[in-house]
């Protein structure tokens, strides 16, 4: 089965109204929004809330396909916020299960760091708990070079509720075994760039250095069948960098837009 094609919603810079709006332009049908920042923070919406924004998508012909709790650095892993970050991501999970999203990408990093690894290793225990506890499945997210020991903490773990945020952007790693982190993906987020030294210089989507025929038969060997979400740093000056890239990544897939 072809995947659907997804929109980080965070991607277009804007309010949420105004990226809903762009979303739809852009011709997609699900996306995927943060909720640390904005009109989705769980804080803000109420039951009477959360059934407004039912509507408001639904009237918008979109659809939530998962939410994103995304802290800087290590993320949930960083000892000096790590109750207030895994207080944020419950909340999130709760949300996500209320408003029936399937997925929440969580970030939980550090793994280079024996202190802030050894917070991590715990912390997955947790949300392993809590994948169980809200039926939502979590994709755990790292830097592209830490994904090998991503990939062992999830896979060591047995959780079925665990998976990993696979970033194409990890393909360009050498310490990355992509058969294996195709395996493990429960999300994918699909964007194209230049590794620079220790940066990312970010291109459209098939002129940078990813495979992506590539990882979409890695992919499709895992029998991935979740939706591919689209990222763009660009997008909220590039009106059209978004729309393009969904073209080109449609046309890889061998189908008309989805």
């Amino acid at each position: 089965m072809t995947p659907a094609l997804s929109v980080l919603l965070d991607s277009y810079g804007a309010d949420a109204r105004q990226a809903f709006a762009r979303a739809r332009r852009d011709g997609f049908a699900q996306i995927e929004a943060g909720t640390l920042v904005g009109d989705l923070r769980p804080s803000e919406l109420s039951t009477s809330g959360r059934r407004h924004l039912l509507r408001v998508l639904r009237d918008q012909g979109l659809s939530l396909a998962g939410l994103a709790v995304e802290h800087a650095g290590a993320g949930l892993a960083d000892l000096q916020f790590a109750d207030r970050r895994l207080a944020e991501a419950r909340a999130a999970l709760e949300l996500a299960a209320d408003l029936g999203v399937p997925r929440a990408t969580i970030r939980v990093a550090g793994w280079d760091n024996a202190e802030t690894g050894a917070a991590a290793r715990q912390i997955l225990e947790s949300l392993a708990n809590d994948a169980d506890r809200f039926g939502v499945r979590i994709a755990i997210g790292a830097s592209d070079p830490e994904i090998a020991k991503l990939s062992d903490a999830v896979e060591k773990l047995r959780a079925p509720g665990l998976g990993i945020l696979l970033s194409s952007t990890a393909a360009v790693r050498p310490e990355a075994d992509m058969q294996r982190v195709a395996r493990l993906a429960a999300a994918v987020r699909l964007r194209d760039g230049f590794v620079r030294g220790e940066s990312w210089e970010e291109t459209p989507l098939g002129a940078g250095q990813v495979d992506f025929r590539a990882l979409l038969a890695e992919l499709a060997t895992a029998e991935f069948s979740q939706d591919l979400t689209l990222q763009r740093a660009a997008a909220a000056r590039d009106v059209d960098a978004l729309r393009r890239d969904r073209d080109t990544i449609s046309a890889m897939l061998g189908g008309g837009p989805r």
